[in-house]
């Protein structure tokens, strides 16, 4: 005597061939997407470090600019003059932090992970560890 067809498929219980070759593809398709977006994390990694150090520059920058406006000391449209910030006397000109000096834009950051070289009137701050130091660098 032979069981009905329905008690014979719930025993049944494993993937069919055509199943896994099904999640196999669909896998490698996804990963075949997303493996060259992941690899290239670091890059954006470090991109958006330094777009951060950028806005840090930006921001201390407009901070000083604003206190030299309210200081009667400071110079806001010609000549150099010193402002305090905490324990830091930060050399501004024209009412904004100089480049170029240890005491100038280099003192209203608190900066870590970046290499601060001066040249003329400009401070580049390099990022440690680049492959290209003068390209990745504000």
């Amino acid at each position: 005597m032979s069981k009905p067809i329905a008690s014979r498929r719930q025993k049944q219980r494993g993937i069919s061939l055509l199943e896994t070759i099904s999640v196999v593809t669909i896998a490698g398709s996804l990963s075949a997407v997303a493996v060259p977006k992941l690899a290239n994390l670091p890059s954006q990694a470090r991109l958006s470090v330094i777009s951060s150090m950028e806005g840090a520059v930006f921001s201390a920058s407009s901070l000083m600019h604003m206190k030299c406006a309210v200081e009667a000391t400071c110079h806001l449209s010609t000549g150099e003059s010193t402002l305090q910030s905490f324990s830091d006397s930060i050399k501004m000109v024209r009412g904004y932090p100089a480049g170029g000096h240890d005491e100038g834009i280099q003192s209203a950051l608190d900066f870590k992970g970046f290499t601060a070289k001066h040249s003329a009137n400009q401070t580049l701050f390099a990022k440690h560890g680049a492959v290209d130091p003068e390209t990745c660098a504000v």
